[in-house]
């Protein structure tokens, strides 16, 4: 079990099915935001209820913050066009 332990720390994850539950349950409940699903719960949920979550638990953040890096990036764009920038900072005053 502490070879298993270890693989996860080190960021290999694990193959050990208890532990693969209990990782996805603390992260369905963190997601969720309190203690609603047990590791013992994992295995008889759908596979496509499975699949949303980790998504959402997983990418999702990612995603969002990648989007924030290219919306941010447009914005300077715009604000250091030399048309664009003063045009919208006219519409501000």
């Amino acid at each position: 079990m502490k070879d298993e332990l270890l693989a996860v720390t080190q960021g290999h994850g694990t193959a050990w099915e208890p532990l693969m539950e209990l990782i996805l349950a603390r992260k369905v409940n963190a997601a969720l935001g309190g203690v609603l699903v047990g590791p013992w719960d994992i295995a008889h949920m759908d596979d496509a209820t499975l699949q949303i979550m980790t998504s959402y638990i997983d990418d999702l953040p990612a995603m969002s913050a990648g989007w924030s890096k290219v919306q941010a990036a447009r914005a300077k764009w715009r604000d250091s066009h030399p048309t664009y920038g003063k045009h919208r900072r006219g519409m501000r005053h």
